[in-house]
């Protein structure tokens, strides 16, 4: 899922984001850096940080820049391979998850929890 090529990144993504929640109309909205995207379907807005590494530090420091998302976004990070640690991280900041094998927490206002393991 995840490519040398940020929009591609987030292209593949959005699908995925698709597939779990069944839906199929998604348009994604770059950022002003790389790694941060709008990913919008008819009734949710993701904002998306996707991240090159999967340690907790590269977590924690998706999590640091979804920190100050507006409240009608749903905060979304993506890493290459989610461990128990960054799961954890994720859960206690109240923040949806995706990682590259499509393994997924996905979670938010008027929707229901979607879980991929």
């Amino acid at each position: 899922m995840f490519h040398s090529d940020p929009r591609t990144t987030h292209e593949l993504l959005a699908e995925r984001l698709s597939e779990l929640l069944g839906t199929q109309h998604h348009h994604v909205t770059f950022g002003d850096r790389p790694s941060s995207a709008l990913v919008t379907f008819s009734r949710h807005t993701f904002v998306v940080e996707a991240k090159d590494g999967s340690s907790a530090a590269s977590v924690a420091a998706g999590l640091g820049r979804l920190a100050s998302a507006p409240p009608d976004l749903i905060p979304l990070i993506a890493v290459p391979k989610m461990s128990r640690v960054g799961q954890h991280l994720c859960e206690r900041a109240g923040v949806s998850w995706i990682d590259a094998a499509g393994r997924a927490r996905i979670a938010g206002p008027s929707l229901p929890t979607v879980v991929a393991l």
